[in-house]
C-alpha cells in the first residue's frame, strides 16, 4: 500500500514538472513576443518620423532654384539624418505628383503621380506639388529568434506624403460705405428677427477691429467643448450666432474695448438662438485635415478676420432663406419720403464667404432680391379743383451672385515681405425696375418675378398715374486685383467695378421712367376734358416731385445693400493672409 502511494506521488511530480516546463516555455515566448513587439513599434515610430521628414524635405526640390532639384536626393539625405533606429532605412523610389486637396475625394485618390488636373483647384495641375515616400528598414529579433530559428529581423515599412501648396486667405463682398447706425440696426434686426440697437460708434469699433483666425477657431473650439480632432471636424459643428460672437470677444482679448463692448451688446440683444453650420461660413481648403493642435495649421491660419464682417455674415448664414423686412421707422429720405424695404436672400453663398486655401479657391456672394416702397411726404398738386394726391414709388432690384477667385500666389525671394496674392473679381449682374412684384414672387426661387407697371398716384379712383422703368446691367469681365504683403497686413480692400455699371444708378433709372395717366371711365364728361388738358402738367409735376427721391435713393440703397455685404456693380475684395514655401504632411 505504501509503495503504491509513493509511486503515484512520483508520477504526479513528473506531470507537474512537465506542466511547469510548458508554462515556462509559454511565458518565455510571451516575454519574447512582448519585447520584440515593443521593439517593432519603436522602430516603426522612428521610421515614420524619419519618413515624414524625408517627404517634407523632398518637396523642397519642387520649387528651389538652388541645390539639388531631384527630390530623391533630398529624401535620401533627410531619411538618413533623421532615422535613429537599428540598422539603416531606405526609400529608393520617391514619387513626385499632384496632391489635390479636395474633401470629396478619398484620401487614396488625392495623390496622382506626375502633373494632373485637380477638381476645384485647376492650377494645381500645372506641375507636381507633392512627394510620396515609402521607406523600409529591418527591425532585429531578440528573444523571438528562439521561436523563429533562422530569422534575425522583421521588415518594417512607413509611408508619407507631403505637399507644398501656397495658401491664401480672402473675403469678397462689401464693407460699409458709411456708418449709419439706424440703417445697419434695421438690417440686422430684420436678419436676426430681433430688436438690434447699436450706435455708430459701436459699428465703427467693429469695422476697425480685426482678429486672428487662429485665435478665433481656438476660442470657438473651447467654447463649444471641442478639445480634439481636426479643423474640418470643428467646422461640422452647428453653433449659435451668440457663440460666434463670444469667440470673437475671446479672440480680441481686449476687455472693455469699443469692439468687445459692441459684440457683448449685440450678443445680449439677439433673441432666441439662431444657429449656423460653421462650414457654411468658412472654407479651410487643404487645412481642414490638420489637427486643432497642429503646428502647421498655426502657421496657415495666422490671417485676420474683420469683426463686423464676421458678425454680420454669421447672422446672414444663420438666417438662411428667410424673408427680411426692414422697419420703416429708421429708414427714408429725410424731408422727402419714408421707406418700407424687404429683402430676400435667394440663396446663401454657394461657397463660404471666408476662405483659406490654394489657387482656385472661390467666394460667391449671395443672390438678393430687394423691394422698396417709398411713400413721398409731399403730395402731387393736380391743379384746379382736383387738389392733390399722395404719391408712392415701388422699386425692385434683383442682384445675381458676384464671384472672386484666387488666381495666383507669388512668393518672391523673401516670402515674408515679397509675397503677393492675385484675385480675379467679377461683380454681380443686376436688374433694377420701377414696378411692382408680388410678395409670393419674392420668395419663389424657381422663377424670375414678373415686374408689372406700378400705380404711383391714385386720386379717389378718378385718376390713376402708372409708371414703369427698367435698367439691365451686365456683369462685365473679371478684374485681376493684386495684393502685396503690405496690403494684406493693413487689410486694404480693393474694388472691381464692371463695365456697364453706372454711377448714380437710380437717378439714371429715373430718367427711363415712362408715365401713363388713366382717367376713370366714371369721370364726369364735363371734367374729363379738363383733366386731359392738365395731364401734361401733372406728369411734369410728378417728375419734379420724384427728382429729389432719385437723388437721395442711391446712398440709401448702397448703404442698405452694403449692410448685407453687397454693392451693385462693385465687388470689394480683401486678402486676409498668404502662406508660402512651407510644405505640409497630407493624407
Amino acid at each position: 500500500m505504501g509503495l503504491a502511494r509513493h509511486s503515484r506521488l512520483r508520477q504526479e511530480d513528473g506531470a507537474i514538472a512537465v506542466i511547469v516546463a510548458l508554462l515556462m516555455t509559454m511565458l518565455l515566448g510571451m516575454a519574447a513576443l512582448a519585447i520584440d513587439v515593443a521593439s517593432f513599434r519603436l522602430t516603426q515610430r522612428q521610421l515614420q518620423a524619419a519618413t515624414d521628414a524625408a517627404a517634407l524635405a523632398g518637396t523642397y526640390a519642387l520649387t528651389t532654384d538652388t541645390g539639388p532639384t531631384d527630390p530623391q536626393t533630398w529624401v535620401d539625405k533627410y531619411l538618413g539624418l533623421n532615422y535613429h533606429g537599428a540598422g539603416t532605412a531606405a526609400a529608393p523610389n520617391a514619387q513626385t505628383g499632384t496632391y489635390c486637396p479636395e474633401a470629396g475625394l478619398l484620401p487614396s485618390a488625392r495623390f496622382t503621380i506626375g502633373a494632373s488636373d485637380c477638381p476645384g483647384f485647376p492650377s494645381l495641375g500645372s506641375g507636381p506639388n507633392a512627394v510620396r515616400v515609402a521607406s523600409r528598414t529591418q527591425s532585429p529579433l531578440y528573444l523571438g529568434r528562439v521561436l523563429l530559428p533562422g530569422t534575425d529581423s522583421v521588415g518594417i515599412t512607413a509611408t508619407a506624403t507631403a505637399a507644398q501648396i501656397p495658401q491664401g486667405g480672402f473675403y469678397a463682398g462689401s464693407g460699409l460705405l458709411s456708418v449709419n447706425g439706424g440703417l445697419i440696426n434695421a438690417v440686422l434686426s430684420g436678419v436676426l428677427g430681433s430688436n438690434i440697437d447699436l450706435d455708430a460708434v459701436s459699428y465703427n469699433g467693429l469695422l476697425n477691429a480685426n482678429i486672428s483666425a487662429l485665435s478665433f477657431f481656438q476660442a470657438l473650439a473651447t467654447n463649444i467643448g471641442v478639445t480634439a480632432g481636426s479643423y474640418g471636424s470643428l467646422l461640422q459643428n452647428s453653433v449659435s450666432v451668440q457663440q460666434v460672437l463670444q469667440a470673437e470677444i475671446d479672440a480680441l482679448n481686449a476687455p472693455g474695448s469699443v469692439a468687445a463692448v459692441a459684440l457683448q451688446s449685440l450678443q445680449a440683444q439677439i433673441s432666441g438662438s439662431p444657429n449656423l453650420q460653421l462650414a457654411d461660413l468658412f472654407d479651410l481648403g487643404v487645412w481642414q485635415s490638420e489637427g486643432l493642435d497642429s503646428g502647421n495649421a498655426q502657421t496657415a491660419l495666422q490671417t485676420t478676420l474683420n469683426a463686423y464682417q464676421l458678425a454680420s455674415l454669421a447672422a446672414q448664414v444663420a438666417n438662411g432663406h428667410n424673408f427680411v423686412t426692414v422697419p420703416v421707422s429708421t429708414l427714408g429720405i429725410p424731408g422727402v419720403a419714408t421707406l418700407v424695404a424687404a429683402t430676400t436672400v435667394i440663396e446663401p453663398p454657394v461657397s463660404a464667404p471666408f476662405v483659406f486655401g490654394p489657387v482656385g479657391m472661390q467666394v460667391h456672394t449671395s443672390q438678393v432680391r430687394l423691394q422698396l416702397q417709398l411713400n413721398l411726404l409731399a403730395a402731387l398738386p393736380l391743379g384746379g379743383s382736383f387738389g392733390s394726391a399722395p404719391v408712392s414709388l415701388p422699386i425692385y432690384i434683383e442682384i445675381a451672385d458676384g464671384e472672386a477667385t484666387l488666381t495666383g500666389i507669388s512668393c518672391g525671394l523673401n516670402s515674408a515681405t515679397d509675397a503677393t496674392v492675385t484675385i480675379a473679381a467679377q461683380p454681380a449682374a443686376a436688374r433694377v425696375f420701377i414696378g411692382t412684384v408680388t410678395p409670393a414672387a419674392m420668395s419663389n426661387f424657381s422663377a424670375r418675378p414678373t415686374v408689372s407697371p406700378a400705380q404711383l398716384v391714385n386720386l379717389l379712383g378718378i385718376l390713376g398715374i402708372s409708371g414703369q422703368a427698367e435698367l439691365d446691367l451686365g456683369s462685365g469681365t473679371a478684374t485681376p486685383l493684386t495684393f502685396s504683403q503690405a496690403d494684406i497686413a493693413a487689410r486694404t480692400a480693393q474694388t472691381a467695378s464692371s463695365t456697364g455699371m453706372l454711377a448714380n444708378l437710380l437717378q439714371v433709372l429715373g430718367s427711363h421712367l415712362t408715365l401713363t395717366a388713366t382717367p376713370s371711365a366714371a369721370l364726369s364728361p364735363l371734367l374729363a376734358p379738363v383733366l386731359n388738358l392738365l395731364l401734361p402738367t401733372i406728369k411734369a409735376g410728378l417728375v419734379t416731385l420724384l427728382q429729389p427721391v432719385f437723388a437721395g435713393l442711391d446712398p440709401l440703397v448702397d448703404g442698405l445693400l452694403a449692410a448685407l455685404g453687397i454693392r451693385i456693380g462693385y465687388l470689394d475684395v480683401t486678402a486676409t493672409g498668404v502662406r508660402c514655401g512651407a510644405p505640409v504632411l497630407v493624407n
